[in-house]
């Protein structure tokens, strides 16, 4: 760094030796070039007591332009008021382990995911976001006890949708609750209908068990004619009761079929053809 004059003995003379006519001007700046030495030379001081001590810190004034300056073998911050080297700005910004423990709160982000304590109904869960549900919640769907919910709010409007841990079954609902500031209702829990909770066999004797819990079933069997007893089984299990079956022969033109004693699990058809064929039927229960 270039060395400045440590006093003004060159700036006197100078302004000593000049022609008459040229001192009265030359006194006229000479405040302002006193001014500007004293400036420059404490700046100087300033900047290499930094520099020697190996940082900026505020011994500098913030409102000095230090464009022309380089700071060089800047050490590693141990105080609030030291400056960060580069490699330390980056390695800082590259952390994951939140080191300052910033919370989902204070940048405006949900949590990933809140529990809901027991016990606690689910009208009151207005605030979008996603829960786990505890073991029993008053106005919660059937079998989601432990399960998990996505809450979607949208001003007085809002949307929940509900599954349990074990449990394939889906449910939603939706309306403008007072809970969120409106002045409706909840509407009723919905079920979702997937390949889960409708299962279904698309074989020659199969079945389709619908949302509602209906259960349509339909099947290909052999018969005896004659007016001989079939028993048909079906290919589940009705859970309450079959309400219909129909059948149709194949076979002779105009051969009637009866079908008897109706159940869960099945019924007797008989044939009225004089010989073996076949009995397409279709079954409604729940």
């Amino acid at each position: 760094m270039a060395q400045l004059p440590a006093d003004r003995t060159k700036l006197n003379a100078a302004v000593a030796n000049q022609q008459p006519s040229i001192v009265a001007s030359a006194k006229a700046n000479r405040e302002a070039l006193i001014e500007a030495y004293d400036t420059i030379d404490l700046l100087n001081q300033k900047v290499d007591t930094a520099i020697n001590n190996g940082k900026m810190g505020n011994e500098i004034s913030s409102d000095v332009d230090m464009r022309g300056y380089r700071i060089r073998n800047l050490a590693a911050p141990t105080s609030n008021t030291d400056a960060a080297r580069k490699a330390d700005v980056d390695a800082h910004a590259t952390r994951t382990d939140n080191p300052h423990g910033t919370t989902a709160e204070q940048v405006g982000a949900p949590r990933l995911t809140t529990v809901i304590p027991n016990g606690v109904s689910l009208n009151t869960v207005v605030t979008s976001g996603f829960y786990r549900l505890s073991g029993s919640h008053p106005d919660a769907p059937p079998g989601t006890e432990h399960g998990q919910m996505i809450v979607s709010r949208g001003g007085d409007t809002v949307l929940q949708i509900v599954t349990g841990f074990n449990y394939s079954h889906f449910y939603m609902r939706h309306g403008n609750p007072p809970e969120a500031g409106g002045l409706g209702v909840w509407q009723p829990w919905r079920e979702l209908w997937h390949d889960g909770n409708n299962p279904a066999s698309l074989a020659t004797n199969g079945y389709q068990i619908f949302a509602s819990g209906a259960i349509v079933q339909h099947g290909r069997v052999a018969v005896s004619g004659n007016n001989a007893a079939n028993a048909v089984t079906f290919p589940i299990v009705f859970p309450n009761d079959c309400d219909v079956v129909v059948g149709v022969l194949e076979g002779p033109a105009g051969a009637p079929v009866s079908i008897e004693s109706i159940t869960p699990s099945g019924f007797t058809a008989r044939s009225t053809a004089p010989s073996l064929t076949t009995l397409h039927y279709i079954a409604w229960g729940r």
